[in-house]
């Protein structure tokens, strides 16, 4: 028995030495990301290193806005493409320690200049990125090098950093339609307050992510829409800041009557949500936007005491009437103001 028991020990020391190799091996150690940084006199200076770019045949000089965080380093400038359009390209540098590297370049566009942006392109392609001179948190001069379409294409840069620039990179604060308005609706509406649902709001949703260039942010457009339950109502139109919308009429002035408006149909668009998807929250969901019914983004996401100009069939005689109501969407509220049937049928209305 005395000489089996060394024998057990040797053994069991051996399988232990076995099992701390294995677990050696087998452990994942995660690289360290390495920084290597490119330095050479570029000749920069505050007055040269700026974005120049042509459209009609006229050139302009750009400036740079700039602005870091603990781990980044985000440069931007505004681009133009149009009196109705507006572009802007942001490249994003990592900060490793005293080390800087570029990382990736995405551009935000609108083709409408009343705010919001239509459409996001991300760009992961590569770049040669030579620094003259970086100061963390100070100061970076450098260029980037990219290849456009076989022309090498030079983006320079002078900034220089303050504490103004300082920003705490998070996930933005946001509620997704899904958990939000959608939770509402339907929305039924009881016009006449007879007990009877005469219309609704509801919504539809889609998944956007067949482009041409595959670069382009998919998006999910979630749609509110107000439709008649009954086939025989009909949504005349929309009236709101003096203009009556879909009558083929603008800049009308009060007061607004139900002869004004054309029958329209049982249903009609009222916003429309724009949800950036992307696997991380930030930075794209932080250009989220709602868009009224004639697809212009709005400066904010509410359509607030607006006016629905509407006929029901009422005994087989239309009766003229209106829903007044705001849609408030990152508030998730619907708010039925006031409805209005003229009890006179072939009566028309005039909203004031």
């Amino acid at each position: 028995m005395k000489k089996i028991l060394p024998f057990i020990g040797i053994v069991l020391l051996c399988l232990n030495c076995q099992n701390d190799d294995d677990n050696q091996d087998n452990s994942s150690i995660p690289e360290e990301e390495t920084c290597e940084m490119q330095f050479d006199d570029l000749g920069l200076t505050e007055s040269n290193a700026f974005i120049t770019f042509t459209y009609s045949g006229i050139s302009e000089n750009v400036a740079w806005t700039a602005r870091y965080s603990e781990n980044t380093v985000e440069l931007s400038y505004n681009d133009y493409c149009g009196d109705e359009c507006n572009s802007k390209n942001i490249f994003i540098f990592k900060k490793l320690n005293d080390c800087i590297k570029y990382d990736y370049s995405y551009s935000v566009n609108n083709e409408h200049s009343t705010g919001g942006y239509s459409w996001i392109e991300e760009y992961f392609s590569e770049h040669d990125f030579i620094i003259q001179e970086y100061l963390p948190d100070e100061r970076l001069v450098g260029r980037l090098v990219t290849d456009n379409f076989g022309i090498n294409e030079n983006i320079d840069f002078w900034i220089d950093l303050t504490t103004d620039d300082f920003f705490i990179e998070e996930v933005p604060n946001y509620i997704s339609f899904q958990n939000c308005m959608s939770d509402l609706l339907p929305f039924h509406i009881d016009v006449n307050n007879d007990g009877t649902h005469d219309f609704k709001f509801t919504y539809s949703q889609e998944v956007v992510d067949e482009f041409i260039f595959e670069n382009i942010i998919p998006y999910k457009r979630s749609r509110i829409n107000i439709k008649a339950n009954n086939g025989d109502h009909t949504i005349l139109g929309i009236y709101f800041g003096g203009v009556l919308s879909r009558a083929g009429l603008s800049n009308y002035d009060l007061p607004a009557s139900t002869e004004d408006f054309p029958d329209e149909g049982n249903e009609y668009l009222s916003m429309t949500h724009y949800d950036f998807l992307y696997e991380n929250n930030y930075p794209y969901k932080q250009f989220n936007f709602w868009t009224s019914q004639d697809g212009y983004a709005f400066e904010t996401s509410n359509l607030s005491d607006i006016h629905y100009a509407i006929k029901m069939i009422v005994n087989g005689e239309p009766h003229y009437g209106y829903i007044n109501f705001s849609i408030l969407g990152n508030d998730c509220e619907i708010i039925i103001h006031e409805t209005y049937l003229n009890p006179t049928p072939n009566e028309h209305i005039v909203i004031e």
